[in-house]
């Protein structure tokens, strides 16, 4: 059988095909970022070879931009923020397209993000009842996301966190901190 695998490596991706009888092939695949940026960088690829990561001018940390890059012509294509102009990255999608990551809001809280996989239009998911911010990191086939929230102050500044696929309700995989 066979099986491709793809690995951020120095501002690109490497794509290998491995074939179980032989040897691995390699091929450096640049994916550009978007247009008035000069960084990109990759989080995660699906099945289809559809790339998810963010892209930056390198100009501060509030300049990136989630990006998805298609799966044929390696075209970088924008996902809209869940507050306009403002910093987002994507680092999970599944094999139906769906994508999530953050959105930044104020200094340092983000808003857990999900953008369907039909158009570029955000949906902004719940958080953890006292949390100031969410970040998604994979996504399941079944759309289950999962990832961490963020609290300010008492002894355990984050905890694991899962959204069911179902509703837009999160759930704390620590039992120290109480759902929404």
């Amino acid at each position: 059988g066979r099986f491709t695998t793809a690995a951020l490596v120095a501002g690109g991706i490497f794509a290998a095909s491995v074939s179980t009888a032989g040897a691995a092939t390699y091929t450096l695949i640049e994916l550009a970022p978007l247009a008035g940026s000069t960084n990109s960088y990759a989080s995660d690829i699906n099945d289809s070879g559809v790339v998810v990561g963010s892209s930056s001018d390198g100009s501060s940390s509030q300049s990136y931009r989630a990006t998805k890059w298609d799966g044929t012509t390696n075209s970088p294509i924008a996902l809209n923020p869940v507050t306009a102009g403002t910093p987002s990255t994507a680092s999970g999608i599944n094999n139906s397209g769906v994508v999530v990551g953050s959105t930044r809001v104020g200094s340092f809280n983000d808003i857990a993000t999900l953008w369907d996989g039909t158009t570029n239009s955000p949906i902004a998911l719940n958080l953890l009842t006292g949390s100031t911010g969410a970040n998604p990191t994979a996504i399941n086939d079944s759309g289950v996301v999962v990832g961490n929230s963020d609290f300010v102050g008492g002894s355990s500044p984050r905890t694991a966190t899962k959204w069911d696929g179902t509703t837009n309700s999160p759930i704390a995989l620590n039992s120290a901190f109480s759902t929404a």
